[in-house]
C-alpha cells in the first residue's frame, strides 16, 4: 500500500513541480468533513493535500493565460486547470476538492491531519519551516484507497515565541486573540495609511519571524490583499 501512495506522490510532484505546487501529505476523509448534500465521496477514502510555499507558484501563475485574460478569479481558475491536467494523466477516478467555490471543505482540519499543522495567533496555519508563507490549494481524494499511518506532528513554532510580534504589528489591532476584526482591517486598507498593508502585505503577517526568507513578493501580497478587500 505504501508503494501505491508513494507512486502517486512521485507522479504528482513531477506534474505539479514546474507550477510551484507540491504534495503536502496524506489524510483520511472523515464523515464530518463532507458538506450536507454532497455525494461526491465517502468517509475513509485517502486524500492528498496540495499546496505551495514561497513565490514559485506566483511566478507560474503570472505567466498563465488565466492571469492575463482579465477575467475574475485567475488564481482559482488556474488552480483548477493545473490540478485537472495533473489528474488526467494520473487517475481519472480521483476527485479534486478546493478551498474556494460552492462547497466548503475544512482545509484547516485537513492540514492538521495531514501535516500536524496548527493555527498561528493570526488564524493562519503556520509551518515550522515556511512560517506563514505557504497555502493549501487542493485536496485530491482517491476513492477506494485507504489512508496510511498517522502523520508526525512537528513542533508548533508559536509555542516557543514569547514575544508574539505578530499581535503587536497590526495598526488597528484587528487581531484580538479571540477573533479577527474584519471591518477594522478593511477600513485601514481603504485609507492608504502607514503601514501600507495594501502595498506591502499584512503588517502582522510580515512581523512573524518564522520562515521569512519564503516571504511572498510584493506583487503577490498586493494581489491577495486586493482579493481580501473586495
Amino acid at each position: 500500500m505504501m508503494g501505491e501512495h508513494g507512486e502517486i506522490v512521485t507522479r504528482l510532484a513531477g506534474a505539479l513541480g514546474s507550477h510551484g505546487l507540491e504534495p503536502r501529505g496524506w489524510f483520511a476523509i472523515e464523515a464530518g468533513d463532507i458538506p450536507a448534500g454532497s455525494h461526491a465521496l465517502s468517509a475513509g477514502s485517502a486524500a492528498l493535500l496540495v499546496g505551495n510555499h514561497g513565490p514559485a507558484m506566483w511566478n507560474a501563475l503570472v505567466a498563465s493565460d488565466e492571469y492575463g485574460d482579465g477575467q475574475p478569479h485567475p488564481m482559482d481558475r488556474w488552480t483548477r486547470r493545473i490540478i485537472g491536467e495533473a489528474l488526467a494523466s494520473l487517475d481519472r477516478t480521483a476527485i479534486a476538492l478546493f478551498p474556494f467555490g460552492g462547497e466548503v471543505w475544512p482545509f484547516q482540519r485537513f492540514a492538521g491531519r495531514a501535516m500536524g499543522l496548527r493555527s498561528s495567533p493570526l488564524g493562519l496555519l503556520i509551518h515550522p519551516d515556511y512560517g506563514l508563507w505557504h497555502a493549501l490549494r487542493a485536496a485530491i481524494v482517491f476513492p477506494g484507497l485507504a489512508n496510511i499511518a498517522p502523520v508526525h506532528v512537528p513542533n508548533h513554532p508559536c509555542d516557543d515565541c514569547a514575544a508574539k510580534p505578530c499581535l503587536g504589528a497590526c495598526p488597528v489591532d484587528a487581531f484580538t486573540g479571540s477573533g479577527f476584526a474584519v471591518q477594522g482591517c478593511r477600513s485601514h486598507l481603504a485609507t492608504g495609511a502607514k503601514p501600507d498593508c495594501m502595498a506591502e502585505g499584512c503588517a502582522a503577517r510580515n512581523a512573524c519571524p518564522v520562515g521569512r526568507h519564503w516571504r511572498y513578493g510584493d506583487d503577490q501580497l498586493r494581489f491577495h490583499m486586493v482579493s481580501f478587500r473586495g
